[in-house]
C-alpha cells in the first residue's frame, strides 16, 4: 500500500535525512567528540530544536558545528548569541547533582558557524554577530546579502505594498546589505562533493575544532 505524502511533507523528510547524515559525518570523523546541529529557519521552532540539541541531547559533546546553512533567515539571532555567551557569575548545585553554572543554558565548549551562499536574512546577522564578539570561527563562503528588514501596508485597492524598512550594520558601519557575513575561513565545495558523500566545510570545521580539543 503506497500513501502519498505532500511536496512539503517530502521536502521535510529530505532535510531531515540530509542533518543525520552531517551528524553521522561529524561523529566518524571526530570520533563522536563534537555534535554536529543545523539551523533549518531564525523561527521559534528552530529556536526550540537548538535549545534541545544543544542543552539536552548533544550536551556532553566537547564541542559543537552550528550550521545555517540554506537557512532563509527570520528573528532570533539574539536568542542564539545569548545561548552562546554570558560570563560566568557563579554556580548553583541541586542535591545529588552536579554543579551548574550562572548564567545556565549557556554553551561554553569550543564551536564553530558554517555559512554559505543560501544563508539569508537572519542567517547573515548571526554569523556576523557571533564573528564580532569573537565567541569561534566561521566557516564556508560569504553569504547572499540580503538583509534589509522589510515593512509595508495595505493598499485602498487589496494589495500589499513592501518597503524595506530596518538597516543592519557590522560593528564597523558595514551595510550588511549586498555584502553579507564574510567567513573566517573561506572554504567553496565542488559540485561533485554530494555524489561523493563528503562535505568540505563540515571536514574543516571538524579540523579546526580537533586543534582546539585537548
Amino acid at each position: 500500500t503506497l500513501k502519498p505524502i505532500s511536496p512539503w511533507q517530502y521536502h521535510q523528510k529530505a532535510y531531515e535525512y540530509w542533518v543525520r547524515q552531517n551528524r553521522d559525518m561529524v561523529d566518524r570523523l571526530s570520533e563522536n567528540r563534537i555534535g554536529y546541529l543545523h539551523i533549518q529557519s531564525m523561527g521559534h521552532r528552530s529556536l526550540e530544536s537548538f535549545r534541545r540539541e544543544m542543552f539536552g541531547i548533544q550536551y556532553e559533546k566537547e564541542a559543537m558545528i552550528i550550521d545555517v546553512r540554506g537557512n532563509p533567515g527570520g528573528y532570533i539571532h539574539n536568542e542564539l548569541i545569548q545561548h552562546l555567551t554570558g560570563e560566568r557569575f557563579g554556580w548553583s548545585k541541586a542535591r545529588l547533582e552536579d554543579p551548574r553554572d550562572q548564567p545556565d543554558y549557556v554553551w561554553r565548549k569550543p564551536s564553530v558557524v558554517l555559512i554559505d551562499e543560501r544563508s539569508f536574512s537572519d542567517a547573515e546577522v548571526f554569523p556576523n554577530g557571533y564573528q564580532e564578539l569573537g565567541i569561534g570561527k566561521v566557516i564556508g563562503m560569504p553569504t547572499f546579502g540580503g538583509v534589509i528588514g522589510t515593512g509595508g501596508f495595505h493598499m485602498l485597492n487589496g494589495a500589499w505594498f513592501r518597503l524595506p524598512w530596518v538597516g543592519w550594520y557590522t560593528r564597523d558601519g558595514r551595510n550588511m546589505e549586498n555584502t553579507g557575513a564574510i567567513p573566517d575561513i573561506m572554504v567553496e565545495r565542488a559540485p561533485t562533493e554530494q555524489s561523493e558523500g563528503r562535505d568540505s566545510q563540515i571536514e574543516r570545521a571538524v579540523t579546526e575544532l580537533l586543534s582546539e580539543l585537548p
